[in-house]
């Protein structure tokens, strides 16, 4: 993996932690290119490197095969989480978190078993 371009979105650490996580040191040289989002995803697209994203933001071309999953190597520590102060919570937020929970699509829990990013 080190022989390659590892396109990462600006200010997250999916290729951080998993280069850490499999055994390369912090001061190995790494191709880590930190670029927005839509152009990681563009990269990711054209072949410029390897792309960490989230699987929903790529999931209909993962399906055609137009880009393929490397890895079946989740990090447990990333993700996204609902905070709420101990107590009742407000109706809203019980819609929102409803909402956000109902909002990947069957295709997409089928695909991963993992929630936060992964490697393309």
């Amino acid at each position: 993996m080190l022989d390659f371009t590892l396109l990462q979105e600006q200010a997250s650490v999916e290729f951080d932690l998993w280069l850490e996580k499999v055994g390369v040191p912090p001061g190995a040289d790494r191709r880590v290119v930190r670029l927005p989002g839509n152009m990681l995803l563009d990269g990711s697209r054209r072949g410029d490197g390897v792309g960490a994203t989230v699987p929903a933001f790529i999931s209909d071309e993962l399906k055609s095969g137009d880009l393929v999953a490397l890895f079946d190597d989740p990090i447990p520590q990333i993700g996204y989480h609902i905070v709420t102060l101990p107590g009742q919570v407000r109706p809203a937020a019980k819609v929102f978190q409803k909402w956000l929970s109902n909002s990947i699509t069957e295709y997409e829990k089928s695909l991963f078993r993992w929630t936060p990013a992964h490697l393309i």
